[in-house]
């Protein structure tokens, strides 16, 4: 269903989640320190859905609902708007859903490309993202009315997943360019990439923290898939789930107390929750569905 994108820029393992039946939803009371809205990708029958979960009233929302694969949300800096991929022009292309009007823009229109994994600049102006419309997978930019396309990398590795730090200075992205996955960050223009990870394991999935001062990031360094955080200015690396089973996606809170995750440690991937030290670990979804990406609404 996914198609050669998701093979060629990302784990394998993180991202192929296996596909089941539909069946009832439950979900699990939360404290109440945990409000807001999160938007998320969920196995919905034979196709991707992107749901949105209250946190405050347990309720959920078909964003989408569009029998096509929609996949990897991402809210606007307002929590107005989400970007996010879609296979329904038979090629992966980055829209756009206006929540309140449920209006929607095609904003890449590629027809024999592949564009995915948007990401929204902090001052709402840009989309950061991926494509293979080159032999390989690079980071693209463009406005958010799709103009002004222009490729950052231009390396013969694969890029990908895509994420702006919080004062829109740099963008921090996965790529192979060394053998193995690594995370590094460049300038909002291409310029000067550093390898922040820097390990003969795989790193993958950036997430930078609202103050800017962390990343959360996806690595197999301890033989299992587990949520680091790297302090980036000191390098103190962080294990924030030291746990057997298979933990991705970290998705910072606004406030930067918590972080949300996807997580198969309870038999199936569903989405959980813990603070930003890792302790006092929540479920949020308890679903025969696949759920993975979530995103905190801003």
């Amino acid at each position: 269903m996914f198609r050669s994108f998701l093979r060629a820029v990302l784990f394998a393992t993180l991202l192929l989640g296996t596909l089941i039946g539909c069946a009832a939803t439950q979900r699990i009371p939360r404290p109440s320190n945990h409000p807001g809205d999160l938007a998320y990708t969920t196995t919905d029958g034979d196709h991707q859905e992107i749901f949105m979960l209250n946190l405050d009233t347990q309720k959920t929302l078909n964003l989408i609902n569009k029998p096509s694969d929609n996949i990897w949300p991402s809210w606007s800096p307002d929590g107005s708007q989400l970007a996010f991929t879609s296979s329904r022009a038979n090629n992966l292309d980055v829209y756009i859903l206006e929540i309140k009007t449920e209006t929607l823009r095609n904003l890449t229109q590629q027809n024999t490309t592949d564009d995915g994994w948007p990401d929204w600049s902090p001052d709402g102006k840009q989309i950061v993202f991926a494509s293979n419309r080159t032999e390989h997978y690079d980071i693209y930019v463009m406005d958010t009315n799709g103009q002004n396309q222009r490729n950052l990398t231009n390396t013969p590795s694969d890029e990908g997943t895509p994420v702006w730090s919080t004062d829109g200075k740099k963008i921090a992205f996965s790529t192979n360019r060394n053998g193995n996955w690594e995370i590094f960050w460049m300038n909002a223009d291409g310029s000067n990439p550093v390898n922040l990870t820097n390990h003969g394991a795989n790193d993958n999935l950036p997430s930078f923290s609202p103050d800017g001062t962390k990343l959360a990031f996806v690595s197999d360094r301890d033989k299992t898939t587990e949520i680091y955080v790297l302090e980036l200015a000191s390098g103190k690396l962080t294990n924030l789930t030291n746990n057997p089973a298979l933990d991705e996606y970290p998705a910072w809170s606004p406030d930067g107390t918590k972080i949300a995750f996807a997580s198969d440690r309870g038999g199936k991937r569903n989405l959980y929750s813990m603070n930003a030290d890792g302790s006092t670990v929540i479920p949020l979804t308890d679903d025969v569905f696949d759920n993975w990406k979530p995103v905190w609404r801003p």
